[in-house]
């Protein structure tokens, strides 16, 4: 269960990265990515904080992934000047494939599947 603080935090650093995602996403994915920041968990201690992302078109998401890894120093750089006044220290920040959504349709698709056949 999260901190009030936590979830503070977690609100904060997801508007800031969603604002930033508008704006900069042409960078390193391109401009024809939409990146949706699905959740974000933030450690006890402030530490860390972990982006739960999808994107759309669906093509390559772990290299996505990957992009947004290997320039997280810089997109750090950039959330700290925009919450400067904020935060004292901007948690570090891990970037995640989150694939809850395709799940959920595979899950619909098997209920559905089971519902024609009249198992369920």
């Amino acid at each position: 269960m999260e901190s009030r603080r936590q979830q503070k935090v977690a609100s904060l650093l997801k508007d800031s990265m969603a604002t930033y995602f508008m704006k900069k996403r042409g960078d390193f994915l391109g401009n024809r990515v939409l990146v949706s920041i699905l959740s974000v968990s933030v450690t006890p201690d402030m530490g860390f904080a972990r982006f739960y992302v999808s994107f759309l078109p669906d093509k390559e998401k772990q290299a996505m992934v990957d992009a947004l890894n290997a320039n997280v120093r810089k997109i750090r750089a950039d959330i700290a000047k925009d919450l400067r006044h904020a935060l004292r220290v901007i948690p570090v920040i891990e970037f995640y494939l989150d694939d809850s959504i395709a799940h959920a349709s595979h899950m619909e698709e098997l209920f559905k599947k089971l519902r024609e056949e009249g198992e369920l």
